[in-house]
């Protein structure tokens, strides 16, 4: 195989795992899927858990976070480790399950609604809802017209409906282009490219001392030294992100690097004996 098709490869591998996935939680599924079709066992909060040298387990969250985790050959207790970690989460118009219908509009990326859209989202509630009902259900607290969608794409009544938790996604899935087929085109680049890349070959290594954890916000409030990094993007946060084919094999590439790193190499490119290197993916 050629670099260049290695390259188109990696890249299409991608593409699938982010057509696959519009929301946080079908981001989630598909790396839990991957990690057990690689050997990984799922543990459980309600468990006691059994973990041992060459273990390799995740752990999720509400559906939404995932973490996973391979322990070293020469694990001991009090050794250090390496973490990669990514937002699964991406920019979007949302409803989220705690609010009355009035949607997140996103206003730190701007989003461009049309103006009729616009001023649908905008009425309250009153204005279209069906006020001669004497017992209000929770399909009431929202707009008539997604709750018919919902319900018609659910095949259930609308006082069936317990809430729902709504994100809008790009119908249109994402393209290998250029002229070179150097370019990928798609949605939730930022940052389903590091959660794929730092998951699919994932590997920690416990039996060497290196460390990791998320941006700045985890090296303030833990005192990690930190590496802030991503792929080159462009309309980053808009609709359809744009990226280079060549970033998901060099991120793949960079993070099995960085978890074989020993400690003195680590502490050679801090500077700092004892210290970490602490790697987060943040396109």
């Amino acid at each position: 195989m050629t670099s260049k098709d290695l390259i188109l490869s990696t890249a299409r591998q991608f593409l699938a795992y982010v057509n696959k996935a519009p929301s946080p939680y079908h981001a989630v599924e598909e790396i839990k899927s991957k990690l057990v079709a690689a050997g990984f066992r799922e543990l459980r909060d309600t468990d006691q858990w059994q973990v041992k040298p060459k273990d390799k387990c995740f752990v999720t969250k509400n559906q939404s976070t995932i973490i996973a985790f391979a322990v070293g050959g020469q694990f001991k207790p009090g050794n250090g480790f390496s973490i990669v970690g990514a937002h699964t989460d991406s920019p979007c118009l949302k409803r989220d399950h705690n609010e009355k219908f009035s949607p997140n509009k996103e206003t730190n990326i701007c989003p461009v609604l049309s103006t009729e859209v616009q001023s649908q989202l905008g009425k309250p509630v009153g204005e279209t809802a069906d006020t001669d009902k004497s017992t209000p259900t929770q399909a009431d607290k929202h707009q008539p017209l997604l709750v018919k969608l919902l319900c018609d794409e659910l095949k259930v009544e609308p006082e069936q409906l317990m809430d729902f938790d709504l994100h809008l996604a790009d119908t249109q899935p994402a393209a290998i282009g250029g002229a070179l087929e150097e370019f990928i085109f798609s949605p939730r680049l930022d940052n389903l490219l590091n959660a794929y890349t730092a998951a699919v070959d994932f590997v920690v290594r416990n039996d060497v001392a290196c460390g990791s954890t998320i941006g700045p916000i985890m090296s303030a409030k833990l005192g990690m030294a930190t590496v802030d990094i991503g792929a080159p993007q462009l309309s980053m946060h808009s609709i359809r992100e744009m990226c280079c084919t060549t970033s998901v094999l060099q991120s793949q590439t960079l993070y099995q690097a960085m978890r074989g790193l020993h400690v003195s190499k680590c502490d050679s490119i801090l500077d700092h004996p004892g210290d970490t290197i602490n790697i987060a993916s943040y396109t």
